[in-house]
């Protein structure tokens, strides 16, 4: 692996097993508010919608040109009547050893890229299917955009 400057974004490609483990640490992240917070957090059990990788990371992973600094997932959750998912809520997580490499800008005890996870309630229309979608169901790349 090259040595990394704080401003080296990975240019490796993001994969769909990518992001099955950014939707797996993005649950592990959630299941923890929810145990810290059972009144709060945990009545959205059941309720997630869909969550998207967003921002620089979800551009690299159409474009392959720009590159990833760290990993942004937001989940999103169908809305309660009793109040929204906790918008203040952000989680992180160490991505781990990976084609990535390490961002020197993280924290020491990272080893890989940074995941940031954050949530939104949404009005979902009743009956809306609230099975969880992931990361996985992004739209597949062109094979144009897998050429850059």
């Amino acid at each position: 692996m090259t040595r990394m400057t704080p401003t080296t974004r990975s240019l490796a490609p993001i994969g769909r097993g990518d992001l099955l483990r950014l939707g797996v640490l993005a649950a592990e992240a959630e299941a923890g508010l929810s145990a810290r917070h059972p009144h709060g957090a945990a009545r959205n059990a059941g309720r997630l919608l869909c969550r998207a990788l967003c921002q620089g990371a979800a551009l690299h992973f159409l474009d392959g040109k720009n590159g990833v600094k760290d990993f942004d997932v937001w989940s999103f959750y169908a809305a309660l009547d009793d109040g929204p998912f906790p918008y203040q809520w952000r989680g992180t997580a160490d991505f781990g050893p990976s084609k990535f490499g390490r961002y020197t800008g993280h924290p020491p005890s990272y080893t890989g890229r940074r995941a940031d996870f954050l949530g939104r309630s949404l009005r979902a229309p009743h009956g809306t299917d609230r099975q969880p979608r992931c990361a996985t169901t992004c739209p597949q790349r062109t094979q144009q955009q897998r050429k850059h």
